[in-house]
């Protein structure tokens, strides 16, 4: 699997292949094996750099920081 951060855009590319079976024979395989790839369009600059990503049982999870820029900022007015 890739995963790809730029800007606001989140691609993931991978491809779904059979599992090995040992020496069995199949009389019918209804399950589809390809590549695929989706782009996400994301509200907010992301920092790609603090991406982490993980599998487990079949479930992907990304987290992905925005990045600084996008963070809102406080500025302190000073009375005179």
């Amino acid at each position: 699997m890739n995963i790809e951060i730029k800007d606001r855009a989140l691609t993931i590319q991978g491809e779904t292949q059979a599992p090995e079976i040992g020496s069995g024979q199949y009389l019918l395989d209804e399950l589809s094996y390809t590549k695929f790839a989706r782009t996400l369009e994301i509200d907010a600059d992301l920092d790609g750099s603090k991406a982490e990503a993980s599998v487990e049982n079949g479930l992907l999870t990304l987290r992905i920081p925005k990045a600084e820029s996008a963070k809102p900022r406080v500025v302190k007015v000073l009375a005179r």
